[in-house]
């Protein structure tokens, strides 16, 4: 028994050092990556500020997801607003700022930014959908579920309603995080080390990713996801949704499985077979404006 104690208790120490080691090393890692990066006098990364393009009747208000920004939009804006629509891309409070202020803000927060966007689109447009990326597509959906008539309709992209454990051995993603949060004292962000799942070249020179994410951040991910995982049959809006099967970040079969539960009259669900996760850059993306359009007009037309 004495000897076990005392293994139990080296392992245990073992581990603390090792967490205050790695916080670090991260921190360090953060600081000099921050040395680097280039911000407007608002402490927003340049590149990744919202942007408004087109000067349609119809309005759509794209929402981007975890560790991503309003540039993610970047191709479909330019492409939507040639088609004749005003195609405002927000940035969530938090996302693209310094760590100490992005660590501040929490779900509630991005939704209040959503309703506050739709609001102002609201006062000049005719009508109003939102397009929601990943994460940004679980915030588009709970926006619908609380206040269902603020939108016309909706267009899910690789929507994020369980985390796919294609990157997660053993245990479930939401899993691993809970264990590691419940044991890690130090570490209170970590640094983004996958790659990309983006197929396209030019995909990959228009996103810009946070690098540093702080772990609450991730919590409230797993969150939004888990509050609006069951809630599809009170969905009843219009929704188009495109799903990558080969994604690495969401799984692709909840988000099937959430789509065939929606209670919408009118519903699309597209799959790309040549896209990864990031729909909006990847291959496909015009297919998928080309999409919308024609989802939007043929709603407008049954009204």
């Amino acid at each position: 028994m004495k000897i076990l104690a005392i293994a139990v208790v080296g392992l245990v120490v073992t581990f603390v050092v090792a967490d205050l080691i790695y916080a670090g090393i991260v921190r360090k890692r953060q600081a000099k990556w921050e040395a680097n990066v280039d911000r407007n006098s608002d402490g927003v990364r340049r590149g990744c500020e919202a942007f408004t393009v087109g000067s349609g009747d119809t309005a759509l208000l794209m929402v981007h997801g975890f560790s991503d920004s309003p540039a993610v939009y970047k191709l479909m804006a330019d492409e939507l607003a040639e088609k004749g629509y005003t195609c405002r891309a927000m940035r969530l409070p938090g996302f693209a700022e310094p760590y100490e202020a992005f660590a501040k803000y929490d779900r509630q927060d991005w939704l209040q930014a959503i309703a506050e966007e739709l609001t102002s689109l609201r006062q000049t447009h005719d009508e109003v959908w939102i397009v929601g990326h990943s994460t940004g597509a679980s915030l588009v959906t709970r926006h619908v579920l609380d206040h269902p008539d603020t939108a016309a309709g909706v267009a899910l992209l690789a929507p994020l309603v369980e985390v796919s454990g294609k990157r997660s051995p053993v245990l479930s993603p939401h899993a691993w995080f809970k264990t590691t949060d419940v044991l890690l004292m130090f570490t209170d962000r970590i640094e983004t080390c996958f790659e990309l799942d983006i197929n396209s070249p030019e995909g990959r020179t228009v996103i810009i990713r946070e690098q540093f994410v702080p772990l609450s951040i991730i919590e409230e991910t797993f969150e939004i996801a888990s509050e609006v995982r069951d809630r599809a049959p009170e969905i009843t809006v219009p929704v188009y949704t495109a799903v990558s099967p080969a994604d690495k970040i969401v799984d692709t079969e909840a988000s099937v499985r959430f789509f065939e539960q929606l209670g919408s009259a009118r519903k699309q669900l597209v799959r790309l077979d040549a896209s990864g996760h990031v729909i909006p850059v990847d291959y496909g993306w015009q297919t998928v404006c080309s999409d919308i359009d024609a989802f939007i007009q043929a709603s407008t037309a049954v009204q």
